[in-house]
């Protein structure tokens, strides 16, 4: 699993500029959201 501290930190050296994130489980979400986000495919092939 990729943390996010990884993937913001040449663009954020410390995470606290970039705001607060809490995990979100997929049954917590509006269908619409779990459509979008709740799924193992890569998201930024276009």
């Amino acid at each position: 699993m990729l943390h996010l501290a990884a993937i913001t930190a040449p663009f954020y050296p410390r995470l606290a500029e970039l705001g607060e994130f809490a995990e979100v489980q997929p049954e917590d979400m509006p269908q619409d959201y779990q459509t979008l986000l709740a799924h193992d495919d890569h998201m930024t092939v276009t």
